[in-house]
């Protein structure tokens, strides 16, 4: 490869780099932190009790009217993702969950607290701006281990030992994949 080029490849990388390297730290601090069952906790936790309630709902929208119904206004309209679980009905998002749990018979608002929001944030539940920059991230980093790759493959003292590497890192991912090491909690 001429200098001319492989300048290029060292500049667009570098650069990149330097983009993205608040964001891969949050990613990789949440992210090992999260694996260690590390996941934040909620700033504030709202019960209202819904004891004269006859009939639970099964259903998505009529369990959205009910939690509707009894949620305060100053928590504004149910939004985010949503799912049921054996227990009840959860809507949840960047900010709070609501959730609304037939056996305990209440109506729960989580408000998250900042160490939740950066989880969120990891986990996919913020805004579409993050996702965006998130796959971004992905992209970048794809291109940062390609240009490195390109880098060492255009010096012929460095392919032995970057053939090496590459055999080694596929060997070690089938291997961990394909490994049967039993789940154990941390």
């Amino acid at each position: 490869m001429k200098s001319k080029h492989r300048l290029a490849w060292m500049k667009w990388h570098a650069y990149l780099a330097c983009f993205f390297l608040p964001l891969a730290l949050l990613y990789t601090v949440t992210g090992t932190l999260y694996m260690l069952d590390l996941h934040g906790s909620n700033r504030e936790e709202i019960k209202i009790e819904l004891n004269n309630v006859q009939s639970w709902p099964e259903e998505e929208n009529a369990a959205y009217q009910l939690a509707s119904e009894y949620l305060p206004q100053e928590y504004g309209a149910i939004s985010g993702k949503y799912f049921s679980f054996g227990g009840g009905h959860s809507w949840y998002g960047f900010n709070r969950e609501v959730l609304l749990l037939t056996e305990k018979k209440t109506l729960e608002v989580h408000i998250h607290g900042w160490w939740k929001k950066l989880i969120m944030i990891h986990k996919g539940h913020a805004h579409i701006g993050f996702w965006i920059v998130g796959i971004a991230l992905g992209l970048s980093l794809f291109f940062s281990l390609l240009s490195g790759v390109v880098l060492a493959y255009s010096n012929p003292r460095y392919r032995l030992v970057a053939n090496r590497c590459m055999a080694l890192g596929t060997v070690l991912l089938v291997a961990l994949y394909f490994a049967p090491i039993h789940q154990t909690a941390l």
